[in-house]
């Protein structure tokens, strides 16, 4: 059980660990890799679980990102969806900052609302910090970049995401120059597992 005097890397494990997300063996990635861990957001199985994930989020905005960098928190579909709802609810619970969240569908209807985009209004000019769970090689970050340059009229300033699981900085450094946007995240994979061997077993 994380306590309030842990660090901000150390409670976000703890809440990862309690969630269910972070899974303890031996698992092959998609790079081919074998690790001792993997992440899945998707298993966040409940409110408290998944409030204290967004906790995590929203102080890590408040601490590096600055809640006056962007307009909307926007989390791509579907396992970011709710961890944007999840900051947006906390930045105002904790700190008294509102801030709108929106999300994309993976294909747009043909009937009924038929945009691509839910949540708050995505107005022109729009700057958007991007909420997503972990960071590979960038891939899916540079393409919901792409899908938000060819279907709206908003400027990503950058991408949080809560692991950092690439192969180190030279793949951020990549990105953040690839997509002009900045880059952070919670904790890497590195600092992640050093912080589980010090836990009690």
């Amino acid at each position: 059980m994380a306590t309030h005097s842990d660090s901000l890397e150390e409670r976000f494990v703890a809440a990862l660990l309690e969630s269910g997300a972070l899974l303890r063996g031996e698992f092959k990635l998609k790079s081919g890799k074998l690790s001792p861990y993997f992440v899945d957001f998707g298993r966040i199985p409940d409110g408290p679980t998944l409030a204290a994930v967004g906790r995590c989020y929203a102080e890590k905005i408040v601490r590096d990102v600055s809640a006056d960098s962007f307009d909307v928190l926007f989390g791509p579909a579907y396992k970011a969806i709710p961890l944007a709802v999840a900051t947006s609810m906390a930045l105002h619970a904790q700190f008294g900052i509102a801030k709108g969240f929106a999300f994309n569908r993976k294909q747009k209807k043909e009937y009924g609302e038929v945009s691509l985009f839910l949540g708050a209004r995505l107005e022109r000019g729009a700057r958007l910090l991007i909420i997503d769970d972990v960071l590979t090689d960038g891939g899916t970050k540079i393409e919901t970049i792409d899908l938000l340059a060819a279907n709206a009229d908003v400027r990503p300033v950058g991408t949080l995401v809560g692991v950092d699981r690439s192969d180190g900085p030279e793949v951020v450094r990549a990105f953040q120059e690839r997509t002009g946007t900045s880059f952070w995240s919670i904790v890497t994979f590195a600092r992640l597992a050093e912080i589980d061997a010090k836990r009690p077993a």
